[in-house]
This record gives C-alpha cells, sequence and structure tokens, in this order.
C-alpha cells in the first residue's frame, strides 16, 4: 500500500457508475480517505456513501468521530449513468473539497488526522450486515482513477 505524504495536497479523480442497490438504511460506504499503520489504526479521515438514497460525506473531526455533510445529490440522480467524482484533499491544512460532475458539493471541510497513521485510498463496497441481518445486492463500477499531487507555491 502506498501512503499519501501528509504535507501535500492532492486532486483524486474517479469515475463511478451505481448499477445497483445502495438501499440498505445503514449506509454503504463506496470511497475513503482511510488512515492507519501496523501500530495505529484509526480509522477513515473521508468517506462516501449512500444513506437513505443521498449522497453523505463523512469526515473525521477533532473528537476522532465522524461529522455528516449531507450533498444535495441522490442515488436517483447518480443511478446507472457515469459520474465524475473529484476530490481535494489537502494533508497539510487538513482541509476535503468535493466535487460531482464538474460541480463543487461540499467545500473547505476541516479534518482531523492521528499523527502516527498513515492516509491512503480505498474504494468498493462497505457496510454493516451479517447472517442474521443480510444486506440486498449493491454493484458500483469504477473507472480512470487520476491521482495529481498538487504542488503549492511557498
Amino acid at each position: 500500500r502506498i501512503g499519501f505524504k501528509t504535507k501535500s495536497k492532492y486532486q483524486i479523480k474517479f469515475s463511478a457508475r451505481f448499477v445497483q442497490g445502495f438501499e440498505n438504511d445503514k449506509g454503504e460506504v463506496f470511497f475513503q480517505i482511510h488512515q492507519e499503520n501496523k501500530l495505529c489504526k484509526i480509522g477513515p479521515i473521508l468517506k462516501l456513501q449512500f444513506n437513505r438514497g443521498r449522497l453523505v460525506l463523512h469526515v473525521i473531526n477533532s473528537k476522532l468521530t465522524h461529522k455528516e455533510y449531507f450533498a444535495t445529490k441522490y442515488l436517483s440522480q447518480l443511478k446507472d449513468k457515469w459520474n465524475k467524482f473529484e476530490v481535494v484533499y489537502d494533508a497539510e491544512k487538513k482541509i476535503i473539497s468535493l466535487y460531482l460532475n464538474d460541480n463543487f458539493l461540499i467545500r473547505g471541510i476541516k479534518h482531523a488526522e492521528n499523527s502516527c497513521a498513515t492516509p491512503y485510498l480505498k474504494f468498493g463496497i462497505y457496510r454493516k450486515g451479517n447472517k442474521d441481518e443480510p444486506n440486498k445486492l449493491s454493484v458500483v463500477d469504477f473507472d480512470k482513477f487520476q491521482i495529481t499531487e498538487i504542488k503549492t507555491k511557498k
């Protein structure tokens, strides 16, 4: 696994197509900037998920819990077509912004991080569930991942 530098800024672009599902009432995460090391597992800095059909950005705060930021986009608007996501992750200033299909959704959200952990990217479906409470099938396709370190002027 390759981690992000903690004093850098990144532009993360990818396309996602939500083919089926994402109807779990407990929420279904499809993209994360996680953080951990062997001796330091703290959890995600950022999570993108659908919750009751609405796109939600979860960002870790100084209490190391997640604050929810509800976007103005719903699964019904995004399903069965390719959508362009862009996350601007500023590890040094600890700011996150989210863009969807070239329009900003959420800008300048402060986040916390644990200094013992290394941030890295995770994508796929992550959700709660077990044999007694199974989930319905969800399918998402990903394409065109592009991660660019943004050089800032000093």
